[in-house]
């Protein structure tokens, strides 16, 4: 008769058990209700071994936010190393990261308000994700200039002007008239604005 032996978890798969867990949680119950020993009598642990991975609560949160936003992060770097032009590949993005709320909000409403939180409180993964697209819509800039479809000189100057201009489309959920049925063409139409302040 064999005996089977337990695989032991890394420290990094153990941490990643319960953000799944908390994550299940999350979407079942929301975050504000899911308490530390929710998740842990989710995984059969105790509170005391959650602590031992992480602080408290709320670090438990900003990771889970930090893996949905992950998920726009992966989607965002599809199209920006494709092969379409500058100006096709920044509307994409901002039409991905809308799309991404819209099915956020339609199907994952405790997820959605999470994200929301972390953005109204700049949560450091919300910062780090708001320099990330920064750095990237840059990088577009560059290359768009770099190809002869902008004009020179503009990258720097424009960085932060272009995402101010494309805020609409990066967290459409900050505007209170928004509702997950807005149609694109107001994305197109802040993206095509942005473009012809580029060419």
């Amino acid at each position: 008769m064999s005996v089977r032996v337990r695989e032991k978890l890394t420290k990094e798969q153990k941490r990643d058990r319960i953000l799944e867990a908390a994550g299940r949680l999350f979407r079942q119950y929301g975050f504000a209700k899911t308490t530390v020993a929710d998740i842990a009598g989710e995984l059969r642990m105790s509170p005391a071994n959650i602590y031992k991975f992480f602080p408290a609560k709320d670090a438990i949160v900003e990771a889970s936010a930090n893996r949905n936003l992950a998920l726009i992060r992966e989607a965002v770097d599809a199209v920006a190393r494709s092969k379409a032009t500058a100006s096709a590949r920044i509307e994409k993005i901002a039409l991905t990261i809308f799309r991404f709320h819209q099915e956020l909000f339609r199907n994952e409403q405790h997820i959605f308000q999470m994200v929301t939180q972390a953005v109204e409180e700049s949560w450091q993964c919300i910062f780090d994700y708001e320099a990330y697209l920064c750095e990237t819509l840059e990088t577009l800039v560059t290359e768009g200039m770099a190809s002869g479809e902008f004009e020179r000189g503009q990258s720097g100057r424009l960085r932060l002007p272009l995402f101010d201009a494309l805020y609409v489309a990066l967290h459409p959920h900050l505007r209170h008239t928004w509702t997950p049925e807005e149609k694109e063409h107001r994305v197109r139409a802040h993206v095509a604005f942005v473009i012809s302040a580029l060419k």
